[in-house]
């Protein structure tokens, strides 16, 4: 087997090159999840969304499933990368779907007028607040959700714990292979930071050669009291707080949380 830079190994920013093979990895099947628990969510508080945002969307698995359910769906990712995919996926299951390109914790989206857009639903998943390393900066991703959010319109999302950090990635290393891919997954926990660093190493078969290539994913955990304190600073009322696909409240076994938020009425 030839390895392609194997001599040295290019370093890309997160969901870069990984967006061409996330899918294969089976990243996807969590957002099939979450999608399928939103929906028990939304029966739960009897709400019905007809504008979704979905941010940090990647590969547009969940953007596609709200869309094929008759949805008006925009996407927001910082990866053009994934976008890329997500629009090729959107093409090939025939809905329509607006794909945006913007970071968190600062994003407008705006209407033809210059308005700013507002919806209905907003969701977050696959820990992608995570990658939020500063506490202010969370708390402008809470306030830039407010702001796009319709009176009485939800906020759904998800994080890790930092338990999952601690022990699910942690000082850790995993490795995986499957037709045309392998990996290998090596983390760090920073305890006093409650922060993880993973290196993913992929190796991707080109013809009959084999190209690697990493990415450094950082991950920061939050306490409980500072997600709803950050919630609360943006002006949101919490609905729930689960042990995530759970209706029970976290505790210190959880290594995810589900929170179901929605803007608290002004006056």
């Amino acid at each position: 087997m030839t390895i392609l830079g194997s001599q040295m190994t290019k370093i890309y920013r997160a969901y870069t090159r990984l967006a061409e093979v996330y899918d294969l990895k089976g990243h996807d099947r969590f957002s099939v999840q979450m999608v399928e628990y939103t929906f028990k969510l939304l029966k739960k508080f009897r709400f019905r969304p007809r504008r979704i945002l979905d941010l940090c969307c990647g590969t547009g698995t969940a953007a596609v499933m709200f869309a094929e359910q008759g949805y008006d769906v925009t996407g927001l990712d910082g990866s053009r990368e994934m976008l890329a995919v997500a629009k090729k996926k959107a093409m090939k299951k025939k809905v329509k779907i607006e794909l945006l390109h913007e970071r968190l914790p600062d994003f407008e989206i705006r209407e033809r007028k210059n308005h700013l857009r507002r919806f209905d639903l907003i969701t977050c998943y696959f820990d992608s607040l995570n990658y939020i390393l500063k506490e202010d900066e969370l708390r402008g991703a809470f306030r830039s959700v407010a702001k796009h959010l319709r009176p009485g319109g939800l906020f759904i999302f998800d994080m890790n714990t930092a338990r999952a950090l601690q022990f699910l990635w942690g000082d850790k290393t995993y490795a995986g292979i499957k037709p045309g891919i392998a990996w290998i997954w090596e983390s760090l926990y920073y305890n006093r930071a409650h922060q993880a660093d993973l290196r993913a190493t992929c190796f991707v078969k080109k013809g009959k050669q084999w190209e690697t290539f990493e990415e450094i994913h950082s991950e920061k955990a939050y306490s409980n009291s500072a997600i709803k304190e950050g919630l609360h600073s943006a002006h949101f009322e919490i609905l729930a707080f689960y042990d995530c696909f759970k209706f029970r409240k976290p505790d210190k076994r959880s290594n995810r949380i589900a929170v179901v938020a929605r803007i608290r009425p002004k006056g």
